[in-house]
């Protein structure tokens, strides 16, 4: 994996849907690359016979597109269905294998709820921040009847929130984030809410919800202080961009061109999150 790897096998025209990261592949290679990167998100929209058909019939790999398909009739094994699909273009190397093979008996081990957790994460860190939220919903909805404490669920809830926020849908975001304030007790959680709503409300309210959590002058700045760094990024977020002017707007008294913006920002995100989920 420390060089690339050339597509030595056939590039089909028809590719293979990954619903969970609404992405296409055209190649085992791609294929691999997916799986060894991905092992969170491995569940039954990708192993399955859809996938063995495509192999077969797509990639022309006939010989492992039916061994597949055999291993499935026994029960999904991720590990055991997914090796021969490496073997095939010796993808790995044995170090890279065996690496891989004890993350998978660590995934193994885990509870579900945390299994899924983990699928939730991976989903944000895609960017698909609806199909994550929908995965940490379920797990709040079925939380109670685990095991796992309180750091767990404010764990979620903070997760959550970050991922409504990067909807800039900043009263969901917020409700997440204080219930993981709450939660997690933690400095780091009471930074992200801070930072939420020095974003989506008045410097005052920030002030006021500050104060009532007995946040120090020190946490305080350091929050001003990365909200201006991320600003001041390279890398900046359109949408962001456009949801702060309209901030501007709004706090001049231009409330018109506020929600002119507004109208505009969500007709945009609205399309974004239709090409993201498929519906």
């Amino acid at each position: 994996m420390g060089s690339y790897i050339l597509c030595q096998q056939k590039r089909t025209e028809v590719p293979f849907y990954l619903k969970s990261i609404s992405t296409n592949i055209f190649s085992i290679e791609e294929l691999c690359f997916f799986l060894y990167k991905n092992i969170y998100l491995l569940d039954e929209t990708i192993i399955n016979e859809k996938l063995c058909q495509w192999i077969r019939e797509n990639l022309g790999l006939t010989e492992l597109g039916n061994k597949l398909t055999k291993q499935l009739s026994g029960g999904v094994d991720i590990e055991a269905f997914i090796l021969p699909i490496f073997k095939e273009i010796n993808y790995l190397t044995h170090e890279e294998y065996k690496s891989l093979g004890i993350k998978l008996e660590q995934l193994d081990e885990q509870p579900l709820i945390v299994k899924e957790k983990l699928k939730g994460d991976c989903l944000v860190r895609y960017g698909k921040y609806t199909n994550g939220i929908k995965v940490y919903k379920s797990i709040l909805s079925q939380i109670k009847e685990s095991s796992l404490g309180g750091q767990f669920e404010g764990t979620v809830y903070h997760n959550m929130g970050c991922a409504y926020a990067r909807l800039f849908q900043m009263d969901e975001a917020l409700e997440c984030l204080k219930r993981g304030c709450e939660l997690l007790h933690t400095r780091a959680a009471i930074k992200s809410y801070l930072g939420t709503i020095y974003i989506s409300k008045t410097p005052v309210e920030f002030e006021q919800e500050a104060n009532r959590l007995g946040v120090d002058e020190q946490t305080k700045a350091e929050v001003l202080s990365e909200l201006k760094e991320s600003e001041n990024g390279e890398i900046k977020s359109p949408n962001y961009e456009a949801f702060k002017q309209a901030k501007e707007k709004r706090a001049v008294g231009n409330s018109g061109e506020y929600y002119k913006t507004m109208d505009l920002l969500l007709e945009k995100m609205t399309k974004e999150y239709h090409n993201n989920t498929g519906f």
